[in-house]
């Protein structure tokens, strides 16, 4: 063997070795090597002198040292070109006994019949190192994606296809990933409701911006997920991908509505501890001092004047009742509009009346407010008990005027109409003023041409209080 190499021409051979890129060695059949050079020691440690007649496998990490073996013979059985990075990863032993990984290409040599191999042999650790590090960052970003709470979708916007999906998500649509990633078109898990809306979410998510949204899953099963989504973009590799994140806000709904459930139900509860306080310090204690003075007129000659005063306290112990029960409802009796509040309160009145109220309304009522309808409607009942308990009136009328500047509620009846004092505390006009007065209005009450009296409320549309 040494003969057919040194028939290469010694300085040709060792100009071709040298010139070589990498750690290089000739290595006969037998396993021999019979030339290197000097980058060899560069790499592995050994000096070319040292090497030049050692057997390859001291450059074999003892473990497969005998495999290698086997493997050299076999090679020459069947000799081939074998191209560096071929997928295999190994590793050369260093002079030191360390292990330094490496790439290996084999080039088969034929010398007047003679059979050798060259093998070039470059270092490749920082390489190695490298895709270990790239694969241990993509198993921990995996990792990372399996562990998320929420549901994770990646869309390969380009190629239109689903490139990356989590467990959760495929738990949220009752698919296993594999049917996921080789789903096309409108996707089945996407409610047929929110097919536009998440188109445009994601059109404006590629175009840059961070979008959220709700939406509803569907789930294998048929049941829906309500949903809140994040789009964004990123581009990989020049591919642009799509990145939705689904967070189930099932149980977040429910405890927002039995929050306000509990709400609802405190602030009941505050309305009945309110209303039981002004009973029990306004009726009641009125009730109870009228009694007392019913008692102490028993058998007095000033019985009738105690009596009157006595029947006033009463009427007033009822006003305020009605006033606390209204509170109550008013809104309620609101609810299907003021007219209907209004027509309802004169029905109510009709029976103690002998006569049917007539209604006339002019301007748009749906201008008024709640709030003001509900002090409307206040007064229109207060109004309508004074007619029943003062007018004597057959004919009674309810007018309700309403423009962009003012509301004005007038009530006129054919009764015998009001004395000269009639804004004193007893006659239940006080309060008409005084709601008038706190709303920026006024009330005027006045006797008809004829006969009756015409009582007007005026306020603005917008109280000032």
């Amino acid at each position: 063997m040494s003969d057919s190499w040194s028939a290469l021409g010694p300085k040709l051979s060792a100009a071709v070795l040298e010139g070589m890129p990498d750690a290089t060695v000739l290595v006969s059949t037998d396993g021999v090597i019979l030339h290197a050079n000097r980058r060899i020691e560069d790499l592995l440690g050994w000096p070319v002198a040292e090497l030049i007649g050692q057997p390859i496998e001291c450059l074999v990490p003892t473990a497969i040292s005998r495999r290698h073996v086997s493997l050299r013979r076999g090679f020459f059985e069947t000799p081939q070109v074998r191209m560096m990075g071929s997928g295999l990863e190994l590793d050369a032993l260093h002079r030191s006994g360390a292990q330094i990984a490496v790439e290996i290409s084999l080039s088969p040599l034929d010398v007047d019949g003679d059979q050798m191999v060259v093998a070039a042999i470059r270092g490749v650790g920082e390489q190695r190192a490298l895709r270990q590090a790239i694969v241990a960052e993509r198993n921990r970003a995996q990792g990372v994606i399996d562990a998320l709470p929420d549901g994770m979708l990646e869309l390969d916007i380009d190629a239109g296809r689903y490139t990356t999906v989590n467990p959760r998500f495929c738990e949220l649509v009752g698919l296993s990933d594999e049917e996921i990633l080789a789903t096309s078109g409108i996707p089945p898990w996407w409610s047929p409701d929110d097919i536009d809306a998440t188109h445009s979410a994601h059109q404006r998510a590629a175009d840059g911006e961070l979008v959220r949204y709700e939406m509803t899953l569907r789930h294998r099963s048929g049941r829906v997920i309500p949903v809140m989504v994040t789009s964004s973009t990123m581009v990989h590799d020049g591919h642009r991908l799509l990145l939705d994140l689904f967070h189930d806000v099932t149980e977040e709904r429910r405890v927002a509505a039995e929050l306000d459930d509990a709400r609802a139900k405190v602030a009941v509860l505050d309305d009945r501890d309110r209303i039981a306080r002004d009973l029990h310090d306004g009726v009641v204690q009125r009730l109870f001092a009228a009694g007392l003075q019913l008692q102490s007129s028993i058998g007095r000659p000033d019985q009738n004047t105690r009596m009157l005063s006595v029947i006033d306290d009463i009427d007033e112990a009822i006003k305020e009742i009605r006033t606390t029960i209204f509170k109550i409802h008013g809104r309620r009796w609101l609810d299907s509009g003021m007219v209907d509040a209004l027509e309802a309160a004169m029905a109510e009145s009709s029976r103690l009346l002998g006569h049917q109220p007539t209604l006339v309304v002019r301007g748009e009522v749906g201008l008024i407010s709640d709030e003001l309808g509900t002090e409307l409607l206040a007064v229109a009942r207060e109004l309508l008990s004074n007619v029943l308990k003062h007018a004597e009136a057959s004919e009674t009328t309810v007018r309700l005027d309403v423009d962009d500047a003012q509301v004005s509620l007038a009530i006129e009846d054919d009764g015998v109409g009001f004395s000269a004092d009639a804004n004193h505390p007893g006659s239940g006009i006080k309060n008409i003023h005084e709601r008038a007065r706190q709303l920026g209005g006024s009330a005027v009450v006045s006797r008809r041409t004829q006969r009756g009296t015409v009582v007007r409320w005026t306020v603005p549309r917008w109280p000032l209080r």
